[in-house]
């Protein structure tokens, strides 16, 4: 059994990221970067390449009895959903495979979490607990 879920994209957030980079290229127009200006300017759109597709290649899947998780080309260590012990809303802002401020944490062995944002948040936890029906859930 395999299921996809693909990350909710929260485009504030995205905007927040890329004005936030594009404002590193304002140095770049004053005369002291000239020399540079090519070198820095590439560099700074492949970096925006790259957040954008973190952000927009985002999914978490079940396969069997496990959660793994895929931001982009970067992959996280599967987790087995045996051990994942509650899933409830966070605010947190700390940097997760999570692009949307709607964001779920996973929590799982004793004290290890990973922050998630999927579309279907009710949908991603009941295929959770249809895996493993001791999952507490607060959404």
């Amino acid at each position: 059994m395999q299921q996809v879920f693909h990350a909710k994209v929260s485009y504030g957030l995205l905007a927040l990221v890329v004005l936030s980079i594009l404002t590193c290229i304002a140095p770049l127009l004053t005369e002291a970067w000239e020399d540079w200006f090519w070198v820095l300017l590439i560099f700074t759109l492949l970096l925006e390449a790259f957040i954008l597709h973190l952000f927009l290649f985002t999914r978490y899947t079940i396969v069997g009895d496990s959660l793994q998780v895929r931001s982009g080309l970067i992959r996280y260590p599967a987790i087995p959903i045996a051990q994942i012990t509650l899933v409830k809303p966070t605010k947190s802002i700390l940097s997760a495979p999570a692009p949307s401020f709607k964001r779920l944490a996973v929590c799982y062995n004793r004290y290890d979490e990973l922050i998630v944002s999927p579309k279907q948040a009710k949908a991603f936890v009941a295929t959770l607990q249809a895996i493993n029906p001791k999952i507490k859930s607060e959404i």
